[in-house]
């Protein structure tokens, strides 16, 4: 008896990772599908993505600010 179910729990564990491995297939097939139909659009989109979580911006312009003299700063009282 006690065999049996220690068999039965086994085979369950392991239709629950055959499973989540058909998931993480279809789930990566589905993303290159993705990525070849729609090409350059998403890998433009994705590397401003990466850039922007980089800290680094393509393309884009920077404006500088100078810091205050002493002749053009207002003092409040």
């Amino acid at each position: 008896m006690k065999i049996s179910k220690l068999i039965s729990s086994q085979a369950q564990r392991g239709q629950g990772m055959s499973e989540y491995l058909i998931m993480v297939g279809v789930i990566a097939i589905s993303a290159i599908v993705v990525f070849g139909a729609f090409g350059t659009v998403v890998e433009e989109q994705t590397a401003n993505a990466a850039n922007l979580l980089g800290g680094t911006t393509i393309g884009a312009t920077t404006t500088t600010v100078a810091a205050p003299s002493p002749s053009n700063t207002m003092v409040l009282q």
